[in-house]
């Protein structure tokens, strides 16, 4: 009898590690697919942010320097790219190019901030840039004719 209890500690069964196996592969397929919509809307965010962000330092550069500061965004080599000039051309701050993630954008191409931080033309609405990812999220970069701006991850932004 006791040489029986020897045999019988000697490891798992090979069905134990079959069942162990298929739990861990359920809980990863199901797992998976969550993590990667989880980590897109992650890098939109971080875009969205980065270019908001950049937008407020244009628009603060318009009030410091006393003059009109234009925000481009345009695609450039397949990338979304976000130029900050003077009316003279030159650069107010180094452009940003976003993430691969990020493969489009539709709404207002050209923002400009008046020496007083308001914004300049686009109407009595508010401009929005949207911001699209490979998987058809969009985020939303609003800019108010006082300037002000905000994001939102709804596209269109809620009123």
């Amino acid at each position: 009898m006791n040489r029986l209890n020897k045999q019988r500690e000697g490891g798992f069964s090979s069905f134990e590690v079959l069942t162990v196996v298929s739990i861990i592969g359920i809980a990863t397929a199901m797992v998976v697919p969550n993590y990667i919509q989880l980590n897109e809307r992650s890098l939109m965010k971080q875009a969205t942010s980065e270019l908001h962000s950049n937008i407020n330092v244009a628009r603060m550069s318009a009030m410091n320097q006393n003059t009109t500061v234009n925000v481009n965004v345009a695609m450039s080599a397949g990338r979304v790219t976000a130029t900050f000039t003077n009316p003279s051309g030159g650069d107010v701050m180094a452009p940003q190019v976003l993430r691969r993630d990020i493969t489009g954008f539709s709404g207002a191409t050209q923002v400009r901030f008046s020496s007083l931080g308001l914004r300049l033309g686009g109407g009595g609405g508010n401009q929005t840039i949207t911001l699209q990812s490979r998987n058809g999220l969009n985020y939303d970069i609003q800019i108010t004719p006082a300037g002000k701006t905000r994001w939102c991850s709804n596209s269109p932004c809620p009123a």
